[in-house]
């Protein structure tokens, strides 16, 4: 027959120093008391559970069966730190406003037509372009890391609009604006603001 294997035991001991995180204490055998007969888990001798009449413990004593925390909830956020955020929450997004005041001069199949061919442009910096009257409004929040910051961001953009717009000889004048929501950048793209709020 198979001797039940001795436990190991992760209890700080009466008397001594607390212990570290991680550490283990070890117990002798000397040290370790036979389990009465009607312990929780004992079994009899046809291997099935005997019952258990012992009291249950007392407050003192009580079990905590609540979860421990893990290491991310105790961690503060930080650099190198786990985020407090909750699982699956994915940020803000953040949208960017590119308003063409000139295009309103423009037949409604040419202004289309443009807006189309500086929505391809945009698609270096965003991959989520939307269409609006005279304008284009991006989702960046995705692009901020590769382009390091929202600054580089909008040069880019910006320079590849202004070449396009010099091509087609139009008016050089464009309007932008960034923000968390997409009406709240299109009207400060519309209002000439040209602000970029992250």
């Amino acid at each position: 027959m198979k001797e039940p294997v001795e436990p190991t035991l992760q209890l700080p001991l009466p008397g001594s120093s607390p212990l570290k995180k991680g550490q283990v204490v070890h117990l002798s055998s000397a040290a370790r008391q036979p389990l009465p007969a009607n312990h929780r888990g004992n079994r009899g001798r046809d291997g099935s559970p005997e019952p258990n009449n012992s009291p249950e413990p007392s407050n003192s004593l009580e079990r905590n069966n609540s979860p421990e925390p893990s290491n991310n909830s105790r961690q503060a956020d930080g650099p190198g730190q786990a985020s407090n955020r909750k699982p699956g929450k994915k940020p803000d997004g953040l949208w960017y406003a590119l308003y063409l005041p000139g295009f309103s001069r423009l037949p409604e199949a040419v202004c289309r037509q443009h807006l189309e061919l500086l929505a391809q442009l945009a698609t270096e910096v965003s991959s989520g372009v939307s269409f609006h009257p005279c304008a284009l409004v991006l989702e960046i929040r995705s692009s901020l890391r590769y382009f390091a910051g929202i600054d580089n961001l909008h040069e880019t953009l910006s320079a590849r609009i202004l070449q396009q717009l010099q091509e087609w000889q139009l008016p050089t004048l464009f309007h932008y604006a960034a923000s968390p929501t997409v009406s709240g950048s299109l009207l400060l793209a519309r209002g000439g603001c040209n602000l970029l709020v992250y």
